[in-house]
């Protein structure tokens, strides 16, 4: 029970600033916010879904971070996806299409306060080839690296076998790691 915000509801208020959504808001659908040029901050509920294309086009917006116990990682700007990305230190989670179509993309470093990567987090990175992990994390969901074409490395200091849907979570192709290899783990 709880408000859905649907399809461009405020696409191209071009003087929105910032956001807070109530607990009561539990899902954006649609381009909620696409076009919002000067958005440039949003402070949400931890059970809030965003789905894709919500913040397509809001320049001016810095990472969405849903704040609760589990530090959610809800958006990252295509502006920032762009070479060698690490992500800040304190995220627990990264969620659903954080990281859509992000084609400069080429390594992530993750936090080692990383338990958790949502399917779909990595949706046709086609140039993402690296993935570094100072820690395994507790789960990596089914496809959340999905039609990363390009994914070859992966270092992470412990064994990936231990973490949940790791063998679906590189799809089409799986990556090779420098420490480990994961090849008998990752389904054809």
């Amino acid at each position: 029970d709880g408000v859905t915000v649907k399809f461009s509801a405020f696409a191209g208020c071009t003087s929105l600033t910032s956001v807070i959504g109530g607990e009561n808001i539990v899902a954006f659908w649609g381009k909620v916010f696409s076009g919002c040029t000067q958005l440039k901050e949003i402070t949400l509920s931890p059970e809030a879904t965003i789905l894709r294309g919500v913040f397509e086009g809001c320049a001016s917006l810095d990472m969405i971070l849903c704040y609760s116990a589990r530090k959610t990682l809800l958006f990252w700007p295509p502006s920032r996806a762009v070479g060698d990305v690490v992500i800040p230190e304190g995220i627990k989670e990264i969620g659903w299409d954080v990281f859509v179509e992000c084609d400069q993309l080429t390594s992530v470093q993750f936090p080692s306060t990383l338990t958790h990567i949502n399917s779909m987090a990595f949706v046709r990175c086609n140039n993402l080839k690296t993935l570094i992990f100072p820690e395994a994390p507790e789960r990596i969901d089914k496809e959340a690296f999905c039609e990363c074409g390009s994914l070859k490395t992966m270092v992470s200091p412990r064994d990936l076998k231990k973490v949940s849907y790791a063998y679906k979570a590189f799809t089409p192709k799986k990556p090779r790691s420098i420490q480990q290899d994961i090849s008998g783990l990752v389904k054809e």
